[in-house]
């Protein structure tokens, strides 16, 4: 990232994750030292890709993994899929396809309406919803209707409500505008007035999380001879393992407290960090016009003392580095291709980094497009799945307003000093050097923000100088995130408002919705849909298929 121009002094201190530190060493006086002190204690990491599965004899065992999270399939697919990515004890990543769950909301019967109506009222609402789809069962919107006593509050008294399961979650936001909030369902004209309807408001992986409980970063357990391996050539994801099972609360299971239901399992974690040209007027750099010069890397994996694979990406030649791996590349898409490359081959659980969302991220994707790479911005494990950005080259506001990568988690630990340190709110304050000083002891390298462009142009040596400081700011991240459990605080945070990791930061107001979702359930009540539900809204999605 771009230097936060302060003027730390020349001599760094390694901190107390250095080994040299640890065991009483004088303190570094560059980060090349810590870099190669690092190396000396590698174990034998020689490749980026993820431990291999073993390959199958023809049996399907129980498969045990840590859900990290929960999608749901996009527009784009005709059925219904949840999506449960995690990674299982043995550090394999997986995605578990989870079929026949089915969405539903309620919808207030009229009177006079009976059991005997509930088939010929379905087939009465397909048949104004999809007209062409009658005698083609699998094409209907609506998938069966049930009815039964329900109540809107606590204290309320019960009354009929009719339950309406879909067979497609997408139709949910059009389905209840269309027919029965309209006023439009004319059927034996009992339904005479408008009513509001109930939960058509919970998005499908909510639903499927409030009423399997299942919660943030669960241990799942999959039923021996329950799930389908999925073919290769049907697979949807880059996760080493690929299944598909259908929903039953036999098959898919949660692991119970003695089952090491709150252990972590080895989650890999990448941190990176990217340099930028900066424009001879001393001003930040825009994606437009500044090219990204390096790209510093670090991969570990939870509870590892070390990061594993430290490597550098840089456009031009930069002279060896010990302690970590110096890729070079002639022009900047050849290293953007290859990050890309690198980053589906690490395959990480989580990406972090300092002040990415709003920086890094962004004007990698934005760099990506003004360059025409088309191919680039797919870094999520679905194949098919392209980050997007809501608002291209402007100015990222709010931390939510950038696109995450699917299937990963993304933990910027600038965002969590800012939540959760109020008094490093004030300018200045939480840049990364101050922060690093204050809990680490350590900082960044001393490097004066307008020597970027000039090491960048001199030779293979001033190029290593500012790869070594570029990877210093990979690993100042990745520290942070042990000295103060960022990771485990999020996940406590997501677990406590029983949402996805990620939707912490995306969708932010889903944890209001699983809070009174929750509370209904446990007062047996439903929660009444708000009326600016149902207004017509034209939404550009940031991430999709």
């Amino acid at each position: 990232m771009p230097n936060d121009r302060s003027t730390p002094t020349t001599r760094v201190l390694a901190g107390n994750r250095n080994p040299a530190a640890n065991r009483g060493l004088a303190p570094a006086a560059s980060f090349s030292d810590v870099l190669k002190d690092l190396s000396v204690n590698d174990e034998g990491v020689d490749t980026w890709v993820r431990p291999t599965p073993p390959r199958s004899n023809g049996t399907r065992p129980y498969i045990k993994f840590q859900s990290i999270d929960i999608t749901e399939s996009s527009r784009t697919v005709e059925t219904s899929e949840l999506h449960l990515f995690g990674v299982t004890k043995a550090g394999y990543s997986i995605l578990t396809r989870v079929l026949g769950f089915e969405h539903y909301f309620y919808y207030p019967a009229p009177s006079g309406l009976l059991e005997a109506d509930l088939e010929p009222l379905c087939n009465y609402a397909n048949a104004l919803l999809t007209p062409s789809a009658i005698g083609r069962p699998s094409n209907l919107p609506i998938q069966r209707i049930e009815l039964g006593p329900q109540k809107t509050t606590s204290t309320a008294r019960e009354s009929p409500y009719l339950r309406i399961y879909l067979s497609n979650h997408n139709e949910m936001d059009r389905l209840p505008i269309r027919i029965f909030n309209s006023a439009k369902c004319q059927y034996r004209n009992l339904f005479r007035s408008r009513q509001g309807s109930c939960e058509a408001q919970v998005p499908y992986h909510l639903r499927f999380m409030v009423d399997t409980g299942i919660n943030a970063m669960s241990w799942l357990k999959l039923a021996a001879d329950k799930y389908e391996v999925v073919p290769e050539a049907k697979r949807i994801s880059i996760c080493q393992l690929e299944v598909s099972i259908q929903y039953d609360d036999e098959h898919i299971m949660l692991c119970s407290t003695p089952d090491n239901r709150e252990l972590f399992a080895p989650l890999r974690i990448l941190s990176f960090d990217i340099e930028t040209h900066v424009p001879p007027s001393g001003a930040f750099p825009t994606a437009v016009k500044d090219s990204v010069i390096q790209i510093g890397n670090m991969v570990s994996t939870f509870g590892q003392t070390n990061p594993s694979i430290r490597v550098v990406f840089t456009v031009d030649s930069c002279s060896p580095i010990d302690g970590a791996q110096v890729q070079s590349f002639k022009t900047e898409t050849d290293m953007l291709l290859a990050w890309k490359k690198f980053i589906l081959e690490v395959d990480p659980d989580i990406i972090t980094g300092y002040n990415i969302t709003k920086f890094d991220i962004p004007y990698i994707l934005n760099r990506a497009s003004a360059l025409g790479l088309t191919q680039f911005p797919y870094l999520g494990r679905l194949k098919s799945w392209r980050q997007v950005l809501s608002a291209p080259f402007a100015k990222i506001d709010q931390f939510s307003d950038c696109p995450g990568y699917n299937g990963r988690l993304l933990l910027d630990v600038f965002n969590h000093i800012r939540d959760n340190y109020p008094d490093l709110r004030e300018s200045g304050k939480s840049k990364l050097n101050n922060v690093s000083k204050m809990f680490l002891g350590d900082q960044k390298e001393d490097l004066p923000y307008n020597q970027i462009p000039v090491l960048q142009s001199g030779n293979a040596d001033t190029r290593r100088t500012l790869a070594i400081y570029c990877l210093k700011d990979t690993y100042l991240p990745l520290r942070l995130l042990t000295k103060l459990e960022c990771l485990e605080k999020e996940i406590k945070a997501a677990k406590e408002a029983h949402v996805p990791f990620n939707a912490m930061r995306e969708r932010s107001s889903l944890k209001r919705l699983s809070q009174n979702c929750r509370n209904a359930i446990a007062r047996d009540y439903i929660l009444v849909d708000p009326r600016e539900f149902f207004k017509p809204e034209v939404k550009t999605p940031r991430n999709g298929l």
